[in-house]
């Protein structure tokens, strides 16, 4: 037995709006996910230039 594809007109029209609020969600935790990992994120270059002071040998 074959399934017919679906297509977006023959969903109801409520299971289209939760469908939309999904994806609006979806798409607010991605920002949201990216905005965490940019705050977590060390700043480059301090974070580099100290990174290579504590590498260096003690001379003095």
């Amino acid at each position: 037995m074959l399934v017919p594809p679906c297509h977006p007109q023959t969903h109801p029209p409520a299971d289209v709006a939760r469908r939309d609020q999904i994806v609006v969600l979806v798409e607010k935790m991605l920002d949201l996910n990216r905005r965490l990992a940019a705050a977590k994120a060390p700043a480059r270059e301090g974070g580099a230039r100290r990174d290579d002071r504590r590498d260096r040998p003690a001379d003095r």
